[in-house]
């Protein structure tokens, strides 16, 4: 902290000095001054110029010192401001050294994860879907202190593979607060069509901390694939593809979060989600292909 209570107190002790000061200065030196200059001003003049000036040069003199003793004293307002501020950036700061905490936990657990899976020589769907399932419960357990889920909130997160069968993205899994509207492992998703499809199309993450902004609803959702609770639960998300890794053209899917509270995402918190999205990426890349995909899609129809 660059002020601190001793700087308060330094400051209205200093401040109830100069207002003593000037209270003298302006309740009796200049009164006594203006009533000896009106009335003796042309004798005071007529013996010696300094009668006149020399009274006027102390008094100029007197002020300035005191200017310069008090011109960098801040007043007391002005410091509790800076205090309020600087408790707000110091709150600011830990909160963001306790997302970045978590955060490295989470990424040590997943690359030992992905790791024990990868010399593991079990290559199975089943294991597969298994293991993206233990990577994202860390989230899900984490979510309060990754987010700040409130209790009430309505959050979800869900994992949406492509199949080049038939060329659509595919729910494989998905949590979500007990009280989410929404049923089933959610919808099937074409490429470039809501914010699922458009992060897969583009490669290219689609944060919005605000679905009700003008024009950013009818952008990122699809009105012939929306449910009547969609403009309720999601009023935040977050569409972060996995992949493309390696010489892949297109990812190999979209890791999504929600919330029907706005705000909730932004590029920061996102980070956890990017983390997560590569820990799948690679783990897909190192061990399986496109065709073990599909058969992840088979098991979640």
């Amino acid at each position: 902290m660059t002020v601190s209570l001793v700087d308060v107190q330094n400051s209205i002790k200093s401040l109830i000095r100069q207002n003593r000061i000037n209270s003298l200065i302006y309740s009796l030196l200049i009164p006594v001054i203006v009533g000896v200059y009106c009335t003796f001003y042309d004798k005071l003049v007529a013996v010696h110029p300094l009668l006149f000036w020399g009274p006027v040069l102390m008094f100029v003199l007197f002020a300035l010192v005191t200017a310069y003793y008090t011109y960098d004293v801040k007043l007391a307002p002005e410091i509790y401001l800076e205090m309020e501020d600087a408790y707000d950036r110091i709150e600011k700061l830990e909160g963001n050294t306790r997302f970045l905490n978590v955060l490295q936990e989470q990424s040590l657990s997943w690359g030992i994860i992905v790791r024990n899976h990868i010399h593991d020589q079990t290559r199975t769907p089943e294991y597969l879907k298994e293991t993206i399932r233990e990577i994202l419960s860390l989230i899900v357990e984490d979510r309060e202190r990754l987010f700040d889920f409130d209790a009430s909130e309505l959050w979800s997160f869900s994992v949406y593979v492509y199949d080049t069968r038939d060329g659509l993205l595919h729910p494989i899994w998905r949590d979500k607060h007990r009280k989410h509207p929404s049923s089933g492992p959610g919808r099937l998703w074409a490429p470039g069509r809501g914010h699922v499809g458009i992060a897969f199309a583009q490669c290219v993450p689609k944060i919005c901390p605000d679905a009700y902004a003008p024009g950013v609803w009818e952008m990122f959702n699809s009105a012939d694939q929306a449910e009547p609770h969609d403009s309720r639960a999601y009023a935040s998300f977050v569409s972060e593809p996995i992949g493309p890794v390696g010489g892949k053209s297109h990812p190999y899917g979209v890791l999504v979060a929600t919330s029907d509270t706005v705000g909730r995402f932004d590029i920061a918190s996102a980070l956890a989600l990017r983390h997560a999205a590569s820990a799948i990426a690679t783990l897909i890349y190192l061990a399986y292909d496109q065709s073990d995909l599909e058969k992840v899609c088979d098991l979640a129809n």
